[in-house]
């Protein structure tokens, strides 16, 4: 073998060695949406649909806010969600990945007094999630319904 050619054979193996370094079963699952978060506008058919006012609508029960915690994952991406919907609290569980895969459920909630807007929060049909700054996209409905959230 000449040199050239065990010089390029060494030099594939080290960056073989460096990539498979970066490399680790956790890759397939994504941290980055685990945290509380609040709802600031949704989007329905593509379109914006509503968004947060100033005043929120029955500001004595959660400020009036619709929120989301993502728990910590684990080693498979599954975690716990919690959160208020205006007037009630919720809870279930939670898989997420890192190519953006989301599925929630099953989620146990009460609707007693919430406003008829709160429909849109329909976050068990999720099916993908993306963070993009400090906003939270979880897309439902092939990606042409979302739920915008933003830290809280």
């Amino acid at each position: 073998m000449n040199k050239r050619a065990s010089f390029k054979m060494g030099l594939w193996a080290l960056l073989t060695f460096f990539v498979s370094l970066g490399c680790s079963k956790d890759d397939d699952i994504s941290y980055d949406l685990v945290g509380s978060w609040k709802v600031t506008y949704y989007i329905t058919a593509g379109d914006l649909s509503i968004t947060k006012e100033q005043n929120p609508t029955w500001p004595e029960v959660n400020g009036g806010e619709i929120t989301a915690t993502f728990g910590e994952p684990g080693d498979g991406g599954e975690g716990i969600l919690s959160g208020f919907t205006v007037s009630n609290s919720y809870t279930g569980s939670y898989t997420a990945k890192k190519n953006g895969e989301l599925s929630i459920g099953p989620v146990a909630t009460t609707l007693i007094n919430e406003p008829e807007w709160t429909s849109l929060y329909n976050i068990s049909a999720a099916q993908e999630y993306e963070v993009k700054g400090d906003e939270l996209f979880i897309y439902y409905n092939d990606r042409t319904d979302a739920i915008v959230f933003e830290r809280n």
